[in-house]
């Protein structure tokens, strides 16, 4: 199981740095865009390939397997790739294009300040928010742990417990 599971978190991992790379050679403004079809058709792919890893371990278990065991599987998958993706975001950001710190914060700027004027706040309050934002100071090591922990907690985790529910398969039982 956790051979199958590794090798599609390194299959999902390569195929996200790829999306990265891709994403950075053409803008690196869209690095940190989200809703844009580049992250659209990586979302796609990662759900498709953890499918398929969590449907090759039930396979491999001879066509039956528990929740436990479809979600303990997917969730190993999607935590390497998730690892693979963080760490080459980091090098990318913190060691070969520094100026992608500036492009970051620029881009959370924006995005608080929208959030903000959305939300009704005097522009005083959205100025005073946006010059923290630059002040603030950024940690490679920090960012990398916080980006790895909200991943596993805000996507893996429920993607997982509901590929576990879709593949699971357990034996019928007879009255």
């Amino acid at each position: 199981m956790n051979n199958i599971a590794v090798k599609y978190g390194l299959i999902i991992g390569g195929v996200s740095i790829g999306i990265l790379l891709a994403k950075y050679l053409i803008d690196p403004k869209l690095v940190f865009t989200t809703l844009n079809l580049w992250s659209l058709f990586a979302t796609l792919i990662t759900l498709a390939l953890l499918y398929i890893a969590a449907t090759k371990v039930r396979a491999q278990k001879g066509g039956l397997i528990t929740f436990g065991e479809a979600f303990k599987s997917t969730f190993i998958t999607y935590l390497v790739s998730a690892f693979m993706g963080m760490f080459a975001f980091t090098i990318l950001m913190f060691l070969i294009d520094p100026s992608l710190q500036d492009i970051a914060a620029e881009a959370q700027i924006e995005a608080s300040e929208k959030t903000m004027r959305f939300m009704g706040a005097s522009e005083n309050e959205i100025l005073e928010a946006s010059e923290q934002l630059e002040e603030m100071e950024v940690n490679p090591i920090l960012n990398f742990f916080i980006g790895f922990i909200n991943a596993a907690l805000f996507f893996g985790l429920p993607i997982s417990a509901v590929i576990g529910a879709i593949v699971k398969r357990t034996p019928k039982q007879t009255a």
